[in-house]
């Protein structure tokens, strides 16, 4: 995936330790590539990043592929991704408890989402609209009532009455062991 930005080999490849959504990797000191797990959104996502540029901070804008892609599709460990790379952001993740550096996340924050307010939708690609099938959101997650049923019982009632709500309780219904009434 990495001749798709025709970078120099050899170049260090290592896992960053920090994620929640996306496996990404330092490739050197001067790039990180991420692998996409939720695959939906990529070009309204990398339309935002790049229209978020004039921020006061950096934010992670995809780099152009040789010919012009922020995405290249690859296989990675058997399997097919998509990844886009980005220039690495030097700069630490603020430490709990530090009252001076949440005052300048918070500050940040601010600045971020009054961008995101200004933001004119008829720049930006059309959005995909989510169907609200949580089953189709993340492909860790092939089987929401499984997921449910594997929950403590108190958590179990929690997220059946949460997913009621948000009008997904019907792909849980009727299976007793997810905790979601029928």
């Amino acid at each position: 995936m990495l001749r798709a930005w025709d970078l120099q080999e050899p170049v260090e490849v290592r896992p960053v330790t920090a994620g929640t959504n996306n496996t990404s990797y330092f490739i050197g000191d001067d790039f990180v590539l991420r692998i996409h797990r939720n695959k939906g959104f990529l070009d309204y996502e990398h339309a935002v990043l790049r229209a978020l540029r004039g921020l006061s901070f950096a934010v992670p804008v995809p780099v152009p592929t040789v010919d012009g892609q922020s995405v290249v599709e690859g296989e990675l460990d058997g399997q097919v991704v998509l990844a886009s790379l980005a220039r690495r952001i030097p700069g630490e993740h603020p430490q709990r408890g530090n009252v001076v550096q949440a005052e300048v996340c918070g500050r940040a924050y601010a600045e971020l989402d009054r961008a995101l307010a200004e933001l004119d939708p008829a720049v930006l690609p059309p959005r995909a609209e989510w169907d609200r099938n949580l089953e189709r959101v993340h492909p860790r997650v092939s089987s929401l009532p499984e997921v449910i049923a594997r929950l403590p019982d108190a958590r179990r009632q929690q997220v059946a009455s949460v997913l009621l709500r948000v009008g997904n309780g019907r792909s849980c219904r009727g299976r007793s062991s997810t905790g979601v009434a029928a």
